[in-house]
């Protein structure tokens, strides 16, 4: 299976202040193109692997700080590589005493090949692409180890993506030493060229998610 690596961008710098989801377009037409074969049988080797590699089932909350105001974007991400589910959900601030999170913005769900923005608010829902997986857990392959340092307190792991001359060149990845992918959570990723500030990953938890999450609405188009 291949997996077209625009993930990045997604994840790192599809949202505007004002619209989280306006930009995807520009960024998933840039990226799209840049081809990434994974096959799902390497899987097997995910606990041998010396690079970053993300666990197959875990949930998330992403949060992108803006350098000029420091203003953060608040996401809740669910990933489950076993069942071909990845979803953003992005949120107005992060949830409260009582669980409870602001305003959603805007879903993007990969759902097995194909990619949904979706406003639920709205009942809107448009197909942003087919035939695209979600990200593989070895999308990391090909960054540097660069040391470990001591981050938010934990022993920890810096990667790099070497410089190509590509939108990834000298993306900046921290986790948690450790000695299987359960154990070496993700913990920030700095943003690529043009977009500056940093994603934190907190909230971190390993395990199978809810099929339920990725759930297409009926509104959708087939």
């Amino acid at each position: 299976m291949k997996v077209e690596l625009f993930f990045v961008l997604f994840l790192l710098c599809v949202c505007t202040k004002s619209d989280p989801c306006g930009n995807t377009a520009k960024y998933f037409e840039e990226l799209s193109r840049r081809d990434l074969s994974t096959s799902r049988d390497t899987l097997a080797n995910a606990e041998d692997a010396k690079y970053p590699v993300w666990p197959l089932q875990f949930n998330c909350t992403l949060q992108k700080i803006w350098p000029d105001d420091h203003e953060v974007q608040w996401t809740k991400l669910y990933y489950d590589w076993k069942i071909l589910g990845m979803k953003f959900s992005f949120f107005e601030w992060y949830q409260d005493v009582k669980g409870v999170w602001g305003k959603e913005y805007c879903i993007i769900l990969f759902k097995n090949t194909t990619i949904y923005v979706i406003r639920e608010g709205k009942q809107s829902c448009a197909i942003r692409a087919r035939e695209i997986p979600p990200v593989s857990p070895y999308w990391l392959r090909t960054t540097e180890f660069k040391g470990n340092v001591m981050f938010r307190e934990m022993y920890s792991e810096l990667w790099e993506f070497p410089k190509e001359g590509t939108p990834l060149d000298g993306i900046q990845y921290y986790m948690r030493a450790g000695n299987s992918p359960a154990e070496r959570a993700p913990l920030r990723s700095t943003n690529q060229q043009g977009d500056p500030g940093v994603t934190d990953y907190t909230d971190f938890v390993v395990g199978p998610q809810n099929p339920n999450t990725f759930a297409v609405p009926s509104y959708c188009p087939k």
